[in-house]
C-alpha cells in the first residue's frame, strides 16, 4: 500500500483505519430521488458510492471502517435506518455485479459456441470452399471465428477480475463497522 496514501486517513489507536464521511444531513447520504422510499430501497447518492468504492480500493487489505460525522442530534433510531439502508444497498449492487457478470459468462458461452461450430463448418466443410469464392468464404469465416472468439476471450481475460474486484468491494461496504459521530455546535 502507498505510505501517502495512507496518511489521508485517520486511524483508531490499535484500529482500523477510518473512513470518514461528513454529512450535513441523513438525506444527503442518499440520492434525492428516495425521498418518500422506504430505507431498505434507497440508493446510496452516486458520490458517496463512488467515495466509498475508491477509499476500500485505496484501503486495499487493510482493516478499515466507516464513521458518519453528522450535523444534528444523536438519533440511535436514525443510526440504525442508515446502517441498514446501506448494507441493503450494497448488497444489491453486490448481487447487481454478480447478475451483470453472469449474464457476461452466458454471453461469453455463446460466442465460444458459435465461434467452435463456424470453425466446424471450416474444417468439416469439404467441398463447399472450392474454387475462389470458396476459397473468399473460408478466409471470411475464418476472420468471423477470431472476432467471435476474441469477443469470448476478452470477457474472460479482461473483464472477470474487475467484476471479481467490484463484487468483494460491495461485500466488504455491506459488512462494514459503522460508527456516528455527531457535530453540533
Amino acid at each position: 500500500m502507498d505510505p501517502e496514501i495512507i496518511k489521508r486517513y485517520n486511524k483508531e489507536p490499535n484500529g482500523p483505519y477510518i473512513i470518514d464521511l461528513l454529512i450535513d444531513k441523513p438525506s444527503d447520504l442518499f440520492t434525492e430521488f428516495d425521498g418518500v422510499i422506504a430505507w431498505k430501497r434507497k440508493d446510496l447518492d452516486e458520490d458517496v458510492d463512488h467515495y466509498v468504492m475508491d477509499c476500500i480500493e485505496e484501503l486495499d487489505s487493510t482493516e478499515w471502517m466507516l464513521r458518519f460525522n453528522l450535523h444534528c442530534e444523536p438519533d440511535e433510531v436514525l443510526e440504525k435506518k442508515i446502517v441498514f439502508a446501506i448494507r441493503s444497498f450494497y448488497r444489491y449492487k453486490q448481487r447487481d455485479v454478480l447478475k451483470s457478470f453472469m449474464s457476461r459468462l452466458r454471453r461469453t458461452a455463446l460466442s465460444l459456441g458459435l465461434g467452435i461450430a463456424i470453425l466446424a463448418v471450416i474444417t468439416f466443410g469439404g467441398n463447399i470452399f472450392e474454387g475462389h469464392w470458396g476459397e473468399m468464404a473460408r478466409e471470411g469465416l475464418m476472420v468471423a471465428v477470431w472476432v467471435t472468439m476474441w469477443n469470448a476471450f476478452q470477457d474472460v481475460l479482461y473483464e472477470a477480475w474487475p467484476a471479481v474486484k467490484r463484487q468483494r468491494r460491495c461485500k466488504a461496504a455491506a459488512d462494514a463497522c459503522m460508527t456516528f459521530r455527531y457535530l453540533i455546535e
